[in-house]
């Protein structure tokens, strides 16, 4: 389950963003609320969330100096701002602070599970990435070897294949193969503990 940050200054705003969606069926749960950024922080620092769903405008500490110290500390927590206000310079803050989604008040119910969804995407790409280099950095690449090769023995994989089972790119998967290959001490040291 991937942890969801819910952080807003308006209570019923808050309770309708907690209610309104149902968050399993994007494989989340919300770790945590807070009313405003310093809350958000403090909570944050000792409970770190994958997805940071926070208002912009609120008292003691907005949402984008929120966002910035959690850039800072968690690289890659995902951010979505909520506003009410419709103004470009809070969209460019935003962007240039990694912001993943930019909803207007007032959203829809649609309007939030289309932005969990994208989200959603992008952490199981992350993770299926991570556990591919993992993989790789662990000397298993004869383990991935080895499948390829029983692959090829039953029909005829192509690498572009193989990268959509993997959910990559056939290019992101050619440089993760090409850079085991070329360092076969790191494979057969491994193997051989």
């Amino acid at each position: 389950m991937y942890a969801i940050m819910i952080v807003e200054d308006e209570e019923l705003i808050r309770q309708g963003l907690t209610s309104l969606v149902d968050y399993e069926q994007f494989e989340m749960t919300i770790i945590n609320q807070a009313k405003n950024g310093r809350e958000a922080w403090e909570k944050f620092q000792d409970q770190p969330a994958d997805i940071l769903l926070t208002d912009i405008n609120m008292p003691q500490m907005n949402g984008l100096d929120l966002a910035h110290l959690v850039k800072e500390q968690s690289p890659s927590c995902h951010i979505i701002f909520l506003t009410g206000y419709d103004d470009f310079e809070f969209a460019r803050k935003a962007i240039r602070l990694g912001a993943d989604d930019y909803l207007l008040k007032p959203f829809s119910k649609d309007d939030i599970e289309e932005m969990l969804a994208k989200v959603k995407g992008k952490l199981d790409q992350e993770r299926k990435k991570a556990q591919v280099e993992d993989l790789v950095s662990h000397g298993y690449s004869t383990d991935l070897e080895e499948a390829i090769h029983a692959r090829l023995a039953d029909s005829q994989l192509t690498l572009k294949d193989l990268a959509y089972q993997l959910g990559f790119s056939a290019s992101y998967l050619s440089v993760l193969i090409k850079k085991n290959w070329d360092s076969p001490s790191k494979t057969t040291s491994s193997r051989s503990e």
